[in-house]
């Protein structure tokens, strides 16, 4: 049962058809709708290496202010403390991605198969900017 296909919204089981697999939609049975959804959101590990980064700079200031040296030697003190603290977390901050990425794909099964389908078909015909759903609904109501 691992390789059959879950509505998302009943929790009904379909087999794959292995005949429709040419199609890109992996065997998904006719009348079953595929939704896959992509998100890209900011990696908090990337954002808190940069924190990191300038409190590290901040405090190697701090410390090297207490020293006393010339002022026109003070910005070439800045400089070195920077390129300092960007090489420690360089090869730390080349593996980590800004962003993180997710996809889903989730099933609807055809709206004529339970009235809670048909709702959520409805509700995204009615709702998303797309017309996607169009088809699925009339067909339904045709039949209906």
């Amino acid at each position: 049962m691992a390789s059959d296909i879950e509505c998302a919204v009943s929790g009904i089981f379909a087999e794959p058809v292995d005949e429709f697999k040419d199609d890109g939609l992996g065997g998904l049975p006719p009348g079953w709708t595929q939704i896959t959804v992509k998100r890209r959101q900011p990696n908090p590990k990337f954002y808190a290496i940069q924190n990191l980064k300038e409190a590290m700079f901040e405090n190697m200031m701090a410390a090297a202010l207490q020293q006393e040296i010339p002022e026109e030697a003070r910005e070439m003190q800045r400089v070195a403390i920077q390129l300092q603290v960007e090489a420690t977390m360089a090869a730390l901050e080349a593996k980590t991605p800004l962003f993180l990425t997710s996809t889903e794909v989730l099933y609807i099964a055809p709206p004529a198969t339970d009235p809670g389908i048909k709702e959520v078909v409805q509700f995204l015909n009615e709702n998303l900017s797309s017309n996607s759903f169009a088809d699925v609904s009339e067909d339904d109501e045709d039949e209906g």
